[in-house]
């Protein structure tokens, strides 16, 4: 089995718990952010827990089969111990979840309603392996709020952060918020897939993350971005491409939209990533885009490739 790690619904909702060898160390919520820090001695788990408002220690003992734990909890300088249980939380086979958090958008009563995430529940409320959830942020705490939510989600998670953007990082109320703390409050999010910022000059490449991360380095036309990342979370979420691959795609399928294409090899990339059965007639026009271009050979790729 798996000792420890994994997520648990517990007596005080749901965990994260992470083990590197004896060591275990979890998040949880209680009345904010939440950790534990402990040893394993066979099938018990000793630790300290630290909530905003009191730390203690705490002892869970785990059942045969790997999937239940009981055990009791006490404050520092108390004597009675209180009970607390929990049960390991499966992922559902075949969801994936979308989940945006997104900044409030309007400044006054003068500008109209947008919500991107609103545009995306209806372009995936059919796609059955699709789960999309749409929460707000107005500063740097509520968005670190959502993002710890995802630490104890089982399932697969696209997530998305729509924003206005600057070049030091997100800009919400006259504020910015580094990218950097964005990453550091998903770092244990083993489930996440991508982050994808759909904010315009966020600063990406200034940090590594322990995830694929997408967004644009430029300023972009709210519409045209709109587009180009319903293609992109379309190949993703539906057609199972790798979000590298899967950016390539739109960002191309746009150029040739537009009839920006700007080369051989753009329309050579563009004819490789059309890779499904139903694409080769769109996969035969950009070979025979890229023939017409091509200054030399074996730019293009074979008809029957």
């Amino acid at each position: 089995m798996r000792g420890w790690d994994g997520i648990w619904d517990t007596s005080f909702g749901r965990a994260r718990l992470i083990q590197h060898g004896a060591r275990v160390h979890g998040f949880y919520e209680c009345g904010g952010p939440s950790e534990i820090d402990g040893v394993v001695r066979v099938d018990r788990l000793e630790f300290r827990y630290r909530e905003p408002n009191v730390s203690g220690t705490g002892h869970f003992q785990l059942a045969e089969d790997g999937r239940a734990f009981s055990g009791e909890w006490r404050p520092d300088g108390e004597s009675k111990w209180s009970p607390w249980n929990g049960r390991r939380i499966e992922a559902q086979p075949g969801i994936t979840w979308l989940v945006v958090f997104e900044a409030h958008w309007q400044r006054s009563f003068a500008e109209g309603e947008y919500a991107f995430g609103h545009m995306l529940r209806e372009l995936f409320a059919r796609s059955s392996g699709v789960r999309v959830r749409q929460r707000f942020f107005g500063d740097e705490a509520s968005l670190d709020q959502w993002c710890r939510e995802l630490l104890v989600l089982p399932e697969p998670a696209i997530v998305v952060i729509a924003s206005h953007g600057v070049a030091e990082g997100l800009s919400v109320r006259g504020k910015v918020i580094d990218t950097k703390k964005v990453f550091d409050s998903l770092r244990y999010a083993a489930n996440l897939k991508l982050l994808h910022f759909s904010a315009c000059l966020v600063g990406l490449g200034r940090e590594r993350a322990p995830f694929p991360v997408s967004g644009y380095a430029t300023s972009v036309d709210w519409g045209a971005s709109a587009l180009l990342e319903f293609t992109y979370l379309d190949l993703i979420l539906n057609r199972g491409m790798e979000p590298e691959k899967a950016a390539a795609k739109a960002i191309l399928v746009d150029l040739e939209k537009r009839d920006l294409m700007p080369d051989a090899e753009a329309w050579a990339t563009l004819a490789r990533l059309r890779e499904a059965p139903a694409e080769s007639a769109e996969r035969a026009r950009a070979i025979e885009r890229c023939t017409k271009l091509a200054t030399r050979k074996g730019v293009c790729p074979a008809a029957s490739s």
